[in-house]
């Protein structure tokens, strides 16, 4: 795997993207899960992907990365708060 520069994401950012990446199996995504960090609270990132990963792997039409993609773009339609977020990074 390729070192990630690490001069515009905290350490904090770039564990969460190679988190994303492993276990949605998707190391070609890695920026978009880094770009995901900045934009979206640690905690509704982690929620969406339990959520993609509690789904069957039968119940997927084209992939996870592409499910947690779909469900990521919703927040910005719902709004993060309906997650219950108060802070924006838990680790």
């Amino acid at each position: 795997m390729k070192p990630i520069k690490s001069t515009m994401y905290s350490p904090q950012e770039i564990q969460l993207a190679q988190e994303l990446a492993k276990g949605l199996d998707d190391q070609a995504s890695v920026s978009f899960y880094l770009a995901c960090t900045k934009k979206y609270s640690h905690r509704s990132l982690r929620k969406t992907l339990d959520h993609v990963l509690s789904i069957p792997k039968t119940n997927i039409r084209k992939s996870r990365g592409a499910l947690f993609n779909h469900l990521v773009s919703q927040l910005d339609e719902i709004g993060q708060d309906d997650f219950g977020d108060d802070e924006d990074t838990l680790y």
